[in-house]
């Protein structure tokens, strides 16, 4: 199997597990060859079904900074890591500069991982394993690189509209696109992390792409357009180029949420649109149940074909084990403390072991950051 969410599994021969009573990952941790994971997995679901979710970890509320506002959009885990294993980014709307918070399974503790250079907006995120970069696009036609160092470099990119989504696939094929900038949906392609020429996707003024992944040589792509109606594209030669999707029978609102959960990339509508394709191509989309609430988030463990959303207004993630045909609630929700604080989760993904969500806490003083792990073991 090929997974492009960062890199291919297999090239990973071993993962870390954690112990499901939540001891010290360090102290108590254990190498599974990757198709026992597999299979353990895979078991456990079948037998036990969404109970097989193991409880969200306690990490750390972070605080950022008091008395200002960030918001949290995008979120990327990196598979093989135990040091930065999250990176979650959005903007500090006090000053417009860019948010970037990290954390890592042993410290469960999330820390300020600032973007440095120009302030700028930060939309998305996306690790490439293949040149180990964290890649974050934003606000201006921004691209901005950091190969683990303490300075991130801006890479040229010709044209300023904003770029809302960034995705690499297991190549080492970086996409990014975003807003309509008067000729079609402005968009970049790099295939070494740091050079980008400029690719067209087509669309009309006012049309935005949300999120873009991949399966390996074929990306997908969603979005909107100004009146909310719903948008699919696909490219087959690594994001090279691109073709207009038919829209299927069936979804009718703008799309939020996209993933490919090792066997079918899955959008998601607002609130109960859904459906899945193994190729992403016209006429291929199966319309299935979508999970009954507006999303925040969607992420997929692709090593498993499971996939977590997060509704809009909660911390209780929904699940499916079946590519969409059927939702529950994840029996296990963030701590009480937690909640009680008025987090509100923003982005969720997934890192080769555990899913990781991150946010922003609604009270007043002071705005806090939070970061919470789970195992699907």
């Amino acid at each position: 199997m090929t997974t492009d969410f960062a890199g291919d599994p297999s090239t990973f021969p071993a993962l870390i597990t954690t112990p499901s009573d939540g001891e010290d990952r360090d102290a108590n941790s254990v190498q599974v060859p990757l198709e026992q994971l597999a299979d353990r997995t895979a078991n456990m679901v079948r037998a036990n079904g969404i109970s097989a979710a193991k409880n969200w970890s306690g990490s750390e509320v972070f605080e950022v900074t008091s008395g200002t506002t960030h918001s949290i959009r995008d979120m990327v885990g990196v598979p093989g890591h135990e040091t930065r294993s999250w990176h979650a980014v959005g903007n500090d709307n006090s000053n417009g500069s860019a948010t970037h918070i990290t954390a890592s399974h042993g410290a469960h503790k999330w820390g300020n991982g600032v973007i440095t250079g120009t302030a700028f907006d930060a939309h998305g995120i996306t690790y490439d394993s293949t040149n180990d970069l964290v890649i974050v696009c934003g606000a201006g036609g921004t691209i901005r690189t950091d190969p683990g160092t303490a300075a991130w470099t801006d890479q040229t990119v010709t044209g300023s509209t904003l770029l809302r989504a960034v995705h690499t696939n297991s190549a080492g094929v970086t996409i990014s696109a975003g807003d309509h900038d008067g000729t079609d949906i402005f968009a970049v392609r790099a295939t070494n992390g740091t050079t980008y020429s400029a690719i067209s996707l087509a669309g009309s003024a006012g049309d935005q792409v949300n999120r873009i992944v991949s399966n390996g040589a074929t990306f997908v792509a969603v979005g909107e357009t100004s009146g909310g109606a719903p948008l699919i594209w696909r490219s087959t030669d690594s994001g090279a180029t691109w073709s207009v999707i038919t829209i299927p029978s069936g979804i009718t609102t703008e799309l939020v949420g996209l993933v490919y959960d090792g066997n079918v990339f899955m959008i998601h509508g607002d609130p109960s649109e859904a459906a899945t394709s193994a190729t992403g191509a016209t006429g291929s989309w199966t319309v299935v149940a979508g999970c009954g609430f507006s999303i925040q988030a969607m992420a997929s463990d692709y090593i498993n074909n499971i996939t977590l959303v997060l509704p809009l207004a909660t911390t209780v993630p929904l699940i499916t084990t079946d590519a969409g045909v059927t939702w529950a609630r994840l029996p296990h929700g963030i701590a009480s403390w937690q909640e009680s604080i008025g987090i509100e989760l923003k982005a969720m993904a997934f890192d080769g072991t555990c899913f990781g969500a991150a946010g922003a806490s609604s009270s007043t003083a002071p705005d806090t950051f939070f970061g919470a792990q789970s195992l699907v073991l």
